[in-house]
């Protein structure tokens, strides 16, 4: 699963999700991070944007294999909220593996 970061360099809160975001990867590593700058000047960041409508920063998005949006979160998160964004998933792939078994 891709997590989208979507940030700024000039934006406090983006600058403020960086650790926390970090460090509750560290232990769910079935999430693959990619950072897109708001100012970036490459293609594929620009298509990105455009085709997640990002409006503000940060935002984080989790994309399946598919590049469906699975779940979308605007704004700094609290520990707590940024923890149930990324588990939610997590906990739903497995209701559906232990179903298939």
């Amino acid at each position: 699963m891709r997590l989208l970061k979507f940030g700024a360099k000039w934006c406090a809160p983006c600058k403020a999700l960086a650790k926390p975001l970090e460090a509750a990867l560290t232990t769910r590593p079935q999430f693959e991070l990619q950072v897109v700058d708001l100012e970036s000047k490459a293609d594929n960041d620009k298509d990105l944007l455009k085709r997640h409508r990002i409006q503000a920063v940060p935002t984080l998005l989790l994309v399946d294999e598919a590049g469906k949006v699975l779940r979308r979160l605007v704004g700094l998160p609290t520990r707590k909220e940024l923890e149930a964004f990324l588990d939610k998933p997590i906990k739903a792939a497995r209701k559906r593996k232990a179903k298939l078994q």
